[in-house]
Formats: C-alpha cells, structure tokens, sequence
C-alpha cells in the first residue's frame, strides 16, 4: 500500500501552492528587495513568484499587492501551513520550499517549536510577521522553563532576520519568559511596525533593577513603528541603546512623518534612589519616543514619596511632546503626582482616561478638553495633602468635556458640590460644555438637574466673563442609572435652556427610559 511519502514530491508542491491560493485572498505580499537580491539565482519558486506578482500588479497598480487571510482562524498553527510541517519530515520540507507560505508565522509554546524554526528563513525575501502565544496553562516551575526555553529557541532563530520582519507579538504566561526588546531594535528593522511583549503573570521584580545588555547599535533605528507594549523595566533596557540611537530614533520617526506611536507600559514600580535618577530616565525616555499617539499606563508605582523642587522641572522636561491620548490604569498617585508636575509635561490634544486611580491635588493642573475617568474614588471636599478624590482633580483639571464612568462615589454631595453649593459658593463645573454620565448609580436625577441649572445659569455665566461659553451643550445619561420620573419629564419640558439631552439608561428589571432634544424640540420614549 502506498505511504504518503510516496507521493511525489511535484504533486505535493502543486498541492500546497493550491491550498495556499483558497486560504488566502489572492493578494501577494511586499517584496523585501535587499542588497544581495540580484545575486540570488532565479530557481522554479523565484519565477513562480515573479510571475504571480506581475499579474497581481496589472490590477493593482495604486496599491502594491498584499496577502490577507481569508479565515483570522487561519492564523491558528493548526491551520495550513503548520500543520502539514508537523506532518512529515517530507511535507515539512516541500512546504518550507515556497517562500509565500511563510508571510504570518505562528508558535504555539505549548508545543516544541523546533520543527517550524526554518521558517523565518523559508520566508526568504518577503516580509513576514511573527506571533508567539501558549495553549498550555503549565504554571509550575517546570512550565516557566520550558517556556523561556522555547521562546529563547525562537529568538535565537528570528533576529537573523529581523530586517524583513513587520511585527513581533509575543503572549506568554510569565514575564520572565519574555525577551529585552533590545535585541530587536538593535537589529535595525526598517519594516517594523510593533513590538509587543505581553504576558499573563509579572513573575519579575516588581522595581528596576538594571539590566546586562550592553548592545553596539547603528545610528538607523525603526522609523516605522507604531506600537510598542512591554512592562516597565524591558522599556527601560532601552535606554542603553544610547543617546546617539535615540535621537536617530525621534528623528527618523519625524522626518518618516510616522502617524505616532501607541505605548502600553506596565507593572513597574521607581525604587528609591540618589536624585530620582530612575524617574528622570524614565522621562528621558519618553522624550524620545514622541511624537507618540498615545501613552497608556497600567500599575505604575513609586516605592517613595516624589521630592517636587524648583530645579526639577529643566531636569525631566517632557514640555516638547504631544500626545493624543494618556491613559492611567491602576497608577500610584504619587506617580501622578510626579508625572504632571515634575516633568513639565505638554500638549495632550484629546483625552485624559484615568482608570481606577486615587488621584493627588497637582497644583500645575491639568490641560485636555476631554478628560474619562472610571471607578475614580470621590472622598471628601477636604483639600488636604493626603486627599485623592474627585474633589481634587476637578479644579486642577482646565477642559470643555466630562466623562465619568462607573463611578460609585460620583453621587449627590458631589454633584451639589459641582453645582455650587460647597463653601465657596463657587460651581466648580463653570466651562464644561460636554457631560457624559454612564453606569453611575448613586446619582439622583434631581442632582443632575440642578447641575444643568447651575452651569447653564446666565447671572453666573455674565458674572465669570463666560458669556462666549453657553453651559452645557450636550448632557448623555446612559447604561445603569437613575430613571426619569414625571416630574423630571415635566422640568426638562419647562426648561429653556440650550442643553441636548440624550437619556436612556437602564434599571436591573430592565426598565429603560430616555428623552432626547433635537434643536430645541423635547420628546420623551419610556420603553418598558
């Protein structure tokens, strides 16, 4: 009976190739056109390819042709072609002979990754992409070694040919499995686009602690990166790039004209040291990596209370950059506390999203039209030192846009307070136009309404110089909340102010109920 090793090995590359053809949509990738291309001897495979990126081209001369995947569950290893390179040593072969079955190449840790390591160079001069995740769920010991094991095989295999590479995605279980982003970096990848070193569990020390690479790289770093996601110390091995790699960096990026960068960072605390010598390289970093989209921030920490000076401010001067978007998720106020007033830092053009942090007074305040903030802590209109709340981001903060989320303290003392009705008499919401409200359910509707009263009351607006600012413009109550009562229906019919309102929030017993105003026409829907 005949074996499948019997079959010929013609038929076999006839096979793939179709196989390769209904799993993707026919677009074929970028060529990488390196130095050496024109030494290379043009074989079957060469003018198979040539020929197929030729007839592509007469129907896609704006655009240069790409491979997409019909099925993302094609991604799987268990899909083609991984599977048929774990079926045989023969299969592997003939399918590690044709370059385009090797643009997106995965690695499932679960399993060796021995069989599959030539693909990076099977892919020859075409980009590819690269992704290495785990199935298994082994947390002992022995599972951490075997997977920081494997993912060094891995590593050891790509960098060689790290210049044609797009992305570089890792998702592992533990932190201490995952590679310095050094090494790719140093590599000098002009295709690059991300870089992400993402994990399950931070087995590693949660402060920096230095690291031993000591890379010699060429003043040609990545200019086309737009994302990069890694915990704090691997962002800090960076630096030992060097002053030269980083300038080349920020300024490659600039002349590239990249979109911008988004920059996860996480689980890192800044350990006590002479100077805060950590934190200004840490900023210094920063600095270096603008212009960035978006900085996002998760568990950051300071093992001591910031020492703000005078003098500090020239030392982590951030006043240069511009972000999109920044986002602390789980952030330590005494970092906060130090990022904003210690680093002199500049233009955030849209949002501000704090994520579950108790958040300090920061006397410089803060400047972005939309701030979000989510299960933010409320406290008391205290003012002292040691308060985090609500109370004290509030007046810091100079912006038109308010978004709060989840927010169980967000009820109404707080609002009254808003409205003006603490101590000073002041409405501490003067000058916000937009007002977000969603799955907040310690709020009244009356409180809401006297704070659209408030804000919107022209004897304040005239009295503040703010006749040029209308009050609310737009007022959106949304998911869980309070319902709308008749009296409310009746008040915002009576009302004869310019707010937009869009109400529809929804009870446990599913009872929803919503108003809405369109130029200056009210209509109330009560679905039940």
């Amino acid at each position: 009976m005949a074996q499948i090793q019997d079959i010929p090995v013609e038929i076999l590359r006839l096979i793939f190739k179709n196989i390769y053809l209904t799993s993707r949509a026919l677009r074929y990738p970028e060529r990488y056109e390196s130095d050496t291309d024109s030494d290379l001897e043009e074989n079957d495979d060469d003018k198979f390819q040539r020929r197929l990126n030729r007839s592509f081209k007469r129907g896609l001369r704006t655009f240069p042709p790409e491979i997409i995947w019909t099925d993302e569950s094609m991604h799987s290893p268990a899909k083609f072609p991984f599977n048929v390179a774990n079926t045989c040593k023969l299969w592997r072969d003939v399918v590690l002979s044709l370059p385009e079955n090797w643009v997106d190449i995965r690695f499932d840790l679960a399993h060796d990754p021995a069989s599959l390591l030539d693909a990076f160079a099977a892919s020859r001069n075409i980009l590819f992409s690269v992704l290495v995740f785990t199935t298994a769920n082994d947390r002992t010991e022995r599972g951490q070694t075997l997977e920081k094991e494997r993912t060094h095989s891995i590593v050891q295999h790509l960098l060689p040919h790290m210049k044609r590479c797009t992305s570089v995605v890792f998702n592992l279980i533990f932190a201490s499995s995952l590679p310095s982003p050094v090494p790719f970096l140093v590599c000098n990848p002009p295709e690059l686009t991300e870089l992400t070193l993402d994990y399950q569990v931070y087995n590693l020390p949660s402060y920096y602690k230095g690291t031993n690479i000591h890379p010699k790289p060429t003043p040609s770093p990545p200019t086309k990166l737009t994302k990069m996601s890694m915990n704090g110390s691997a962002f800090m091995d960076i630096i030992h790039l060097g002053n030269k790699w980083l300038r080349a960096l920020k300024t490659g990026m600039e002349q590239a004209k990249n979109q911008g960068m988004k920059l996860y960072l996480r689980d890192f605390q800044l350990p006590i040291s002479d100077d805060d010598i950590i934190f200004v390289h840490f900023i210094h970093l920063l600095h270096f990596f603008d212009p960035s989209y978006e900085l996002h921030l998760e568990k950051i920490s300071m093992a001591y209370h910031p020492h703000i000076g005078a003098g500090s401010v020239a030392q982590y001067d951030l006043s240069e950059t511009s972000w999109s978007l920044l986002t602390f998720k789980n952030v330590s106020k005494d970092f906060i506390a130090e990022f904003f007033q210690s680093s002199a830092i500049g233009m955030v053009e849209e949002q501000i999203h704090f994520i579950s942090c108790s958040i300090p007074r920061i006397s410089g305040g803060i400047s972005v039209f939309n701030l979000t903030l989510t299960d933010v802590p409320a406290s008391t209109p205290s003012f002292s030192e040691d308060d985090d709340s609500l109370y004290n981001l509030v007046p810091s903060w100079n912006g038109g846009s308010l978004s709060l989320i989840s927010c169980p303290t967000f009820n109404d003392k707080f609002v009254h307070w808003l409205a003006g009705e603490g101590e000073d008499g002041l409405c501490e919401a003067r000058g916000i136009g937009f007002l977000e409200i969603q799955d907040c359910q310690s709020v009244s509707t009356a409180a809401i309404r006297r704070l659209v009263a408030a804000v919107n009351d022209p004897v304040m607006l005239k009295k503040l110089r703010l006749s040029h600012n209308p009050g609310i413009k737009h007022l959106t109550v949304s998911g869980q909340g309070p319902l709308l009562n008749e009296e409310d229906l009746s008040w915002f019919k009576r009302y004869n102010g310019r707010t937009t309102i869009i109400w529809e929030v929804q009870t446990k017993d599913s009872f929803k109920t919503r108003l809405l105003e369109f130029k200056g026409k009210w209509g109330n829907f009560n679905d039940g």
